[in-house]
């Protein structure tokens, strides 16, 4: 069996969540939640071959950024296997997360903290 982690698995318009797989490309998901009002912010000019897994490995931005912040502003938990091969959740789509915020240094580690298996992002309304 191949897994390729590259399926946006759910997306909620209304509390602008959208859990996808760290293989799914960024404009393919921009695409596929157009249709319901939202847009996933950001935008790297290479868009179109990015993932959003890369995208969170290296905090990355685009035109909108300047607007909306760049990846780390809009990821809002990341399942992870860390080095010991233990499974951990980081973050939540709760507001105001108890205890510290494992999410921010994890975004932008280039993978040195874990492998990301599902990301939780943040989809904003278009404007």
């Amino acid at each position: 069996m191949t897994t390729h982690l590259n399926r946006i698995l759910d997306v909620d318009a209304t509390a602008r969540v959208a859990w996808v797989e760290p293989g799914v490309l960024n404009l393919d998901l921009s695409r596929a939640v157009a249709s319901l009002g939202v847009h996933y912010a950001p935008d790297p000019s290479s868009q179109a071959a990015c993932t959003i897994g890369g995208n969170l490995a290296t905090n990355a931005g685009g035109p909108h950024c300047l607007a909306y912040g760049v990846t780390a502003a809009h990821i809002v938990a990341v399942d992870v296997v860390l080095a010991d091969g233990s499974l951990a959740r980081l973050g939540g789509v709760e507001p105001d997360q108890p205890g510290y915020d494992l999410v921010g240094p994890f975004v932008g580690s280039e993978g040195t903290f874990g492998i990301v298996t599902k990301i939780t992002l943040r989809v904003i309304k278009k404007p």
